[in-house]
């Protein structure tokens, strides 16, 4: 079975800072996110373990076809 680790970390990390982003807008209340905003962001273990339950709760053949669409 091929599997490209490589693309499942990258995956695991987008998602483990799209959470992040998430947590950050919903606490803060608002959409807009200045640059002093954005470098005080923090990723928690959290947000990993949540990128983590999604990446394992996926089929193994929906990452087969996947491109870098993002």
């Amino acid at each position: 079975m091929y599997c490209d680790r490589g693309a499942h970390i990258e995956k695991l990390i987008r998602l483990t800072v799209n959470n992040a982003l998430r947590r950050d807008v919903i606490e803060r209340d608002t959409l807009d996110i200045g640059e002093d905003s954005a470098e005080q962001l923090r990723i928690r273990n959290l947000d990993f373990s949540i990128a983590l339950e999604k990446v394992q709760s996926k089929p193994l053949d929906f990452y087969k076809g996947e491109t870098n669409d993002m």
